[in-house]
């Protein structure tokens, strides 16, 4: 450290763990670097007997005023396995530990800007066999409370999600399935406005969801389209078969005691099918 150019180092060369409770970290390193304008960290490691973590990164401090001037980027690369996961699952049902995938969850972001022009190049989650998330972003003048600016572009695929069943109600769990899916959606804004698109695969089916918020005056919208969505695939025992239905819905206020409230919608149920 050198207190005349506010100049820092933290080099970390070795350091283990083991913890009774079965927390063991068999390696972490890290070096950061700090002066009056910045923290950079080049090299950050976490390994334990089950996972990974590998970090490195810089941050402007000149990165959140905004006019900016200054920028960041981190960047964050991991692998957390079972073993980890399930040190911090006790209080969960014994069944989701025995149906969770034996497979390390995966973590892959990316991140670089400034408060006026942010971009998240990557943000990725998955688990094997299991599902796999990933988003993408980017944003520009978040302070500015009119002229802000926001997208993120959401995909999802998920495959067997039967170790999630065990966190539900036993009168529910063993009537509800959960079959692979496909999810895309576009979460955005701008300035006080608000808007979702989200549709939803699953077999031949689909579920398209619309709605929008407008914060200045408690204005919203929605749209709701349900097309040949196989319910027998969602409730297995259920005499349930396929469903068409779509709604609409404008508004504005929350507050029912309110004269200024309005709320119309209209649904129509198009198709309803059941087993024999």
């Amino acid at each position: 450290f050198n207190g005349q150019t506010m100049d820092a180092l933290l080099l970390l060369k070795h350091f283990k763990l083991k913890e009774k409770c079965g927390i063991e970290v068999t390696e972490a390193k890290a070096k950061v670097l700090m002066d009056s304008i910045s923290i950079q960290i080049p090299d950050f490691i976490i390994n334990t007997a089950a996972s990974h973590v590998a970090a490195k990164g810089y941050f402007d401090f000149a990165a959140i005023s905004s006019p900016s001037d200054g920028s960041f980027n981190a960047e964050l690369l991991g692998e957390i396995g079972k073993k980890d996961i399930t040190l911090f699952t006790t209080a969960l049902p014994h069944e989701f530990i025995r149906l969770y995938p034996d497979a390390p969850i995966t973590i892959a972001i990316n991140a670089n800007g400034n408060i006026d022009s942010l971009e998240l190049n990557k943000a990725e989650v998955a688990l094997a066999d299991a599902f796999k998330i990933k988003a993408v972003g980017d944003a520009t003048l978040l302070t500015d409370s009119v002229k802000r600016n926001a997208n993120v572009r959401i995909t999802a695929d998920t495959k067997n999600l039967d170790f999630i069943k065990p966190l539900l109600e036993d009168s529910v769990s063993g009537k509800f399935a959960i079959p692979p899916m496909s999810i895309e959606g576009n979460l955005s804004m701008k300035g006080t406005l608000y808007d979702t698109d989200i549709r939803l695969q699953e077999s031949n089916g689909h579920i398209l969801a619309k709605a929008s918020l407008d914060t200045e005056g408690l204005k919203y919208n929605m749209a709701l389209d349900i097309d040949s969505l196989l319910l027998s695939n969602f409730l297995p025992k259920d005499s349930l078969r396929y469903v068409s239905f779509s709604a609409n819905g404008e508004g504005r206020g929350i507050d029912v005691f309110d004269k200024q409230t309005k709320l119309h919608l209209t649904a129509e149920l198009m198709d309803l099918g059941y087993r024999k």
